[in-house]
């Protein structure tokens, strides 16, 4: 899926994983060292992952300094995910965006356990106007 991308939007979207774990992760007010471990540990798993442009993205990760690339996402969580939002429904068709997106939502809330309130997954999916339902379903079949 990586050909659908510029250089750059790959570069942007390779950040997206970090940007979603912040944006959630940070809804109970701080990323503890668990939550980072648990995230680190999914992103080590990427081979495993059945939705086909987070499998590609977070094999393109391994071996990337997460520390930074984390750090870099709080920096830039807002900018980076509404150019992602940008990018992702130019480049995809509207099951495979909704897919990806489910798919990248599991990925920040199996890392963080504090968001069993539903909080910040709420915000995030309203945010970029996810069809959470369409999105599982459709993974559902990958």
């Amino acid at each position: 899926m990586k050909e659908r991308f510029t250089i750059e939007e790959w570069e942007l979207l390779k950040r997206l994983p970090f940007a979603t774990f912040v944006f959630i992760a940070i809804a109970d007010g701080e990323i503890d060292s668990r939550e980072f471990a648990n995230f680190e540990t999914r992103l080590n798993n990427a081979g495993k992952y059945r939705e086909p442009l987070q499998r590609e993205l977070l094999l393109d990760l391994l071996g990337s300094d997460v520390e930074a690339l984390l750090e870099e996402a709080m920096d830039s969580v807002v900018e980076d995910l509404e150019d992602a939002k940008r990018i992702l429904a130019a480049r995809l068709t509207r099951e495979e965006y909704h897919r990806f997106l489910a798919s990248l939502f599991t990925l920040g809330l199996a890392a963080d356990e504090s968001v069993r309130t539903g909080k910040a997954m709420g915000a995030l999916v309203d945010w970029l106007e996810v069809d959470v339902d369409a999105g599982l379903q459709s993974l559902a079949r990958v």
